[in-house]
């Protein structure tokens, strides 16, 4: 074994002993950003099977784990969206017969969305292939390693939230 620290065609250090914690982190960073853009890649072929964007796959997949009958307003904020934003991929969603609005039997002030069968049988065949997608992409990676990993970045989740205070809302 070498002073030298092992490194990839990148130039970036694999010796987790020799970068140290700065360099982990910058590792991490970089890993986050690769993995982020890789996996949006493959979302976006997943979904443009379903003739659908991640902007209207998301709605589907909140709505159907939510239940039935849920406020515009508490879909915005579980999917940390401003609500006129998520008013217009509603609309398109309605038009396209996947949800419907309702008035709220509480408060008639409120409307609702909900799943058509339609639509929640989109989100079911949707969510199956997501659920094979993902079976794919952490083949190989242990539970109790997913665990540390879930840990690790709701941290970071959290420290990113707390230095953009207002800007960004915990689901």
């Amino acid at each position: 074994m070498t002073d030298e620290a092992r490194t990839t065609d990148d130039g970036t250090a694999t010796d987790d002993a020799t970068i140290g914690r700065p360099g982990r982190m910058e590792r991490f960073g970089m890993h986050l950003v690769l993995i982020a853009r890789l996996y949006r890649r493959l979302l976006d072929q997943a979904l443009h099977g379903h003739g659908l964007s991640e902007a209207r796959a998301l709605p589907l997949r909140y709505l159907a784990r939510l239940g039935d009958g849920t406020r515009q307003g508490r879909l915005a904020e579980v999917m940390n969206l401003e609500g006129p934003t998520l008013v217009r991929v509603i609309d398109q969603l309605v038009a396209d017969g996947h949800v419907e609005r309702v008035e709220d039997s509480d408060d008639r002030r409120a409307r609702l969305v909900r799943l058509t069968p339609a639509g929640r049988e989109l989100a079911e065949r949707l969510g199956g292939d997501l659920t094979t997608l993902r079976e794919s992409i952490f083949r190989g990676v242990a539970d109790a390693d997913l665990a540390v990993t879930l840990k690790v970045m709701a941290q970071v989740e959290a420290n990113l939230r707390d230095a953009a205070p207002g800007r960004m809302r915990a689901p």
